[in-house]
């Protein structure tokens, strides 16, 4: 580091003398050594000359004369964050992990092989090989053909791009046409927001316009807590809106409100109804009807070709019941306590049959093409609120929700509420994959398998089966000094989670009580102190937040279409303690 000082003095006899000194700081080990140099007249004249000279002249000069004692300065380095690493995935298929954004090229690699009859560990390994499974696939299918039922010409068309793909992987010439810029996986810039409740936990929500695709953001999101003036309720909703976003920021604004008013006066009287539950199912319709005739009235509507709409998902949580109703393709998910993931709203899409059949019935339209879907040439969903610029298009997407009603369980973990966003490029399963390295101590192949073989036996009509117990590494059961404060302090984190340290923005409550899961093995109980139980409420609140942004920029990597909109709720069951967090 060198710095010069130039003094000058006046006097009465306009006698003027210069003084340079010039300060040269070397860094040591053991400190700063200071060194000064005092400059003659030829020097300090030489200085002043080099002011009025321009800049190629100020550069050959400096080259030139080296009367100062140096002719190079080092750039100044500044301090940036240390680049975020790119999330992986696991593939259940072949046990191999990949990059986010290649898991669509890996899947489409897996369904070529199935095509003809291949796995990951019997691959052709020339192409004379695949030319003859291809011919005999050809030849089969010839066979059981006839003029009345000739080969699908789509079915041929997926042979050849199958073909195609395994031949380019054999060859090696296979290149990724659809991928991210490395840019943006340097500035991705992802930030959600966590606060803690009441009622639950933490809220965790965050929020992506995916520029790349969409040029705004229509998505809408609103909670609450003190639902009704209950300190065990809360509300939650995700609105994820389209040809607009005014339908989406009227439901964020007025239909939690609208069900607040019916829902309070169940609450006064539960004790004379005697299935609540029906009660609140019949609340959640007439309020969606009575939002659908607020946006009939088109107030600052602003889309020209057609009026907005918007798919809607709510939930209420009032201690262990929580209800669910959803109006579109939006999902909810509850990760229970066992790992597993459960979903608990319905997919309204053109995909469905019954949905379709029902279009149908009213005269809309459905086009399908090989990897979309939809509704009049329009929209995605088949059920939703507003749509009132188009006619037809409203008789064939209903505002009718469906509503779950479930009594939650003192293990289950959280509530996840996800735009379509996320779900046209995860499943379920990929999105408890998305979590390994958050949950380390967890082994969520297994319980990948678990939700797998609990599908085939939905899908078969045998018994469902249960499991009490989070699958846990070979590690075996975890030892008493994993705690939350340990981990939470732990000093082996990313050099991103080190820069990303999370705040919580609200008040914390003394009081709430921790939900211990009786499948832990529970650390010795902490004296009840108010910085311990700051310090859980500040790591739930982070951890709300990370879920969200993880499921965000996850979805942005496997190539999602649409805006993305991901709130987390965590619940009273969630182990805190099992979760790799950044330092708080």
């Amino acid at each position: 580091m060198i710095v010069a000082f130039v003094m000058q003095y006046s006097s009465q006899t306009q006698v003027t003398f210069c003084l340079q000194f010039l300060f040269t700081m070397d860094w040591q080990r053991e400190g700063f050594i200071l060194r000064v140099n005092e400059l003659s007249a030829t020097d300090v004249y030489n200085s002043d000359q080099r002011l009025e000279m321009n800049d190629t002249d100020k550069y050959l000069e400096t080259r030139e004369n080296d009367n100062l004692g140096f002719d190079y300065l080092p750039p100044i380095n500044r301090i940036t964050p240390p680049a975020k690493p790119e999330i992986s995935i696991v593939c259940m298929k072949c046990e191999e992990e990949i990059k986010v954004r290649h898991l669509k090229e890996h899947q489409e690699f897996h369904n070529a092989l199935e095509m003809f009859r291949f796995t990951m560990d019997r691959k052709p390994s020339t192409v004379k090989q695949l030319i003859r499974r291809r011919r005999a696939i050809l030849r089969r299918l010839n066979e059981t053909a006839s003029s009345e039922n000739p080969v699908s010409m789509k079915k041929l068309q997926k042979l050849n791009l199958a073909y195609e793909a395994i031949k380019a992987d054999i060859e090696g010439t296979n290149t990724t046409l659809r991928n991210v810029d490395e840019f943006y996986l340097d500035q991705r810039n992802i930030e959600g927001h966590g606060t803690t409740l009441n009622c639950a936990l933490a809220f965790g929500v965050c929020q992506h316009a995916n520029s790349r695709w969409k040029t705004s953001m229509e998505d809408r999101y609103a909670f609450k807590d003190f639902f009704c003036n209950d300190p065990q309720s809360g509300f939650f909703a995700i609105y994820d809106g389209y040809s607009g976003s005014m339908a989406a920021e009227k439901c964020a604004r007025y239909l939690g409100e609208l069900l607040e008013n019916k829902v309070e006066s169940i609450y006064r009287t539960s004790m004379k109804h005697e299935n609540i539950n029906e009660e609140i199912a019949v609340a959640f319709n007439e309020t969606f009807e009575e939002m659908d005739r607020i946006l009939l009235y088109g107030v600052e509507e602003q889309s020209r070709n057609r009026w907005s709409g918007c798919s809607a998902l709510t939930c209420l949580l009032r201690g262990n019941n929580l209800y669910v109703a959803n109006a579109g393709n939006i999902r909810a998910v509850l990760c229970r306590g066992d790992g597993s993931i459960e979903r608990l709203s319905d997919n309204h899409s053109p995909w469905d049959k019954k949905e379709r059949h029902r279009i149908r019935k009213a005269k809309g339209d459905v086009s399908k093409g090989d990897k979309t879907a939809l509704v009049n040439g329009v929209v995605k969903s088949t059920r939703g609120l507003g749509n009132h610029g188009d006619p037809n298009l409203k008789t064939s997407v209903i505002r009718t929700p469906f509503v779950n009603c479930l009594t939650l369980e003192d293990t289950d973990q959280f509530l996840i509420l996800a735009s379509n966003g996320v779900w046209e490029v995860f499943s379920e399963e990929e999105v408890i994959l998305l979590l390994e390295d958050i949950i380390p101590d967890i082994d969520v192949r297994a319980i990948v398998r678990r939700m797998q073989d609990r599908a085939s036996a939905l899908e078969e009509g045998l018994p469902i089966p249960k499991w009490d117990e989070i699958p846990r590494r070979s590690k075996g059961v975890a030892s008493p000094e994993i705690s939350q404060g340990n981990i939470a302090n732990k000093d082996t984190f990313s050099d991103y989670e080190k820069y990303h340290s999370s705040e919580s923005p609200t008040e914390m409550d003394e009081d709430k009580p921790i939900a211990k899961s009786p499948v832990l093995l529970q650390p010795p109980a902490p004296l009840r102190t108010k910085g311990s139980t700051l310090q859980r409420n500040e790591k739930a609140c982070a951890l709300a937040k990370a879920l969200s942004e993880r499921l965000v920029e996850g979805a942005i990597l496997a190539g999602s279409r649409n805006n993305i909109t991901v709130a987390v709720v965590l619940l009273n069951g969630c182990p805190l303690q099992l979760f790799f967090l950044p330092t708080i």
